[in-house]
C-alpha cells in the first residue's frame, strides 16, 4: 500500500496508527521534499545550523525503523506545484490512501490527531490501543538521569511560566536538564526568559532520530505543541505540555500526560 503525506513531521507521526492498520504490513510513505532551512537541526559535529535540509531527510531513518513501513519516497515536485491538500501528489505518483484528506474533517482542532486518521479512513479500533506506536532503536542508549525542553516560539499567549518549568526540573535533575531541537528556539527561549546557558545546555540533534533517541532515554519531556511532543506521544513518555486553551487535538488524557 501506498500512502502520501504532505505534512509536517509531526503530522506524519501522527498518521501512523492508522498507516500501522490499513498498510497490511507492507507500506510505502511518499514524503515531501521541502527546503526547511528556517527550521534546521543543528550539525552535532559542525555546531551548525544544517542548510538544503528536507522533510524527507529528518524523518526518513525513523520511518524506516517501523516494521511495516518497506520503503519511503521523496516527493520532489515541479515548479510551482500547489501542496494544498487533495492536490498532490496522485496526479503524480499512484497512491492508495492521500493521508492529507484527514485536513478536511469537521472540528479537528478537538479531536486526538490520531483519531483523526482512524475517523477519515474508516478504522473503528481505539486508538488507545495503538499506544505508544513508535518503534525505536537501541543505539546510543544512555541510563543517565535526564529531562529535556523543546519549547517553540508558540509559548506566546499561553500561560505557562517556563522559567519557573525549568527551575522545578532542575530541582529534580539537578543538572540533567537540557534543551534540545532547533538552536534559534534555544536563543530565543534562554533569551526571553533570562536563563544562563550554564544551567540550560543546549543538546544538539541531527534528525528526527536522534531526537527519538533522545525522548527514548529522557526520564520526561517539557513541551509546547511541537513535533518532541508527538515523538513523546508516540514513545509513551511521560510529558508536561502547555495547555492550548483554544484545541485540544494534541491532548491524550492518558496517565503520562502533565498538563501546565
Amino acid at each position: 500500500m501506498t500512502f502520501s503525506h504532505s505534512g509536517h513531521l509531526g503530522d506524519v507521526l501522527y498518521s501512523l496508527p492508522a498507516v500501522k492498520i490499513l498498510s497490511g504490513g507492507e507500506a510505502t510513505m511518499i514524503i515531501k521534499e521541502v527546503f526547511e532551512d528556517h527550521r534546521g537541526h543543528i550539525n552535532g559535529n559542525t555546531g551548525q545550523e544544517m542548510v538544503n535540509y528536507t522533510q524527507y531527510d529528518a524523518i526518513k531513518d525513523l520511518l524506516l525503523l517501523q516494521p511495516y513501513i518497506k520503503h519511503v519516497e521523496r516527493f520532489t515536485p515541479p515548479l510551482g506545484f500547489d501542496y494544498s491538500p487533495m492536490q498532490w501528489p496522485g496526479m503524480i505518483h499512484k497512491i492508495d490512501y492521500d493521508l492529507d484528506r484527514s485536513r478536511l474533517q469537521m472540528g479537528r482542532k478537538y479531536i486526538f490527531h490520531v483519531q483523526r486518521y482512524f475517523d477519515t479512513f474508516g478504522i473503528t479500533d481505539d486508538w488507545r490501543n495503538y499506544i505508544p506506536w513508535l518503534t525505536i532503536d537501541e543505539e546510543n542508549k544512555t541510563n543517565i538521569d535526564f529531562v529535556i525542553f523543546h519549547v517553540t516560539d508558540r509559548w506566546h499567549g499561553f500561560a505557562v511560566d517556563w522559567a519557573r518549568e525549568f527551575e522545578s526540573a532542575r530541582d529534580k535533575h539537578g543538572d540533567g536538564v537540557f534543551f534540545t531541537g532547533y538552536y534559534h528556539d534555544y536563543i530565543k527561549f534562554i533569551d526571553y526568559f533570562k536563563i544562563s546557558v550554564k544551567w540550560l545546555p543546549y543538546l544538539p540533534t541531527e534528525t528526527l532520530l536522534d531526537l527519538a533517541r533522545v525522548v527514548r532515554d529522557a526520564q520526561a519531556v517539557y513541551c509546547n505543541q511541537n513535533c518532541v511532543l508527538v515523538l513523546a506521544q508516540g514513545l509513551g513518555k511521560k510529558y508536561y505540555l502547555a495547555r492550548n486553551a483554544d484545541r485540544t487535538h494534541c491532548h491524550t488524557n492518558l496517565e503520562n500526560e502533565i498538563l501546565l
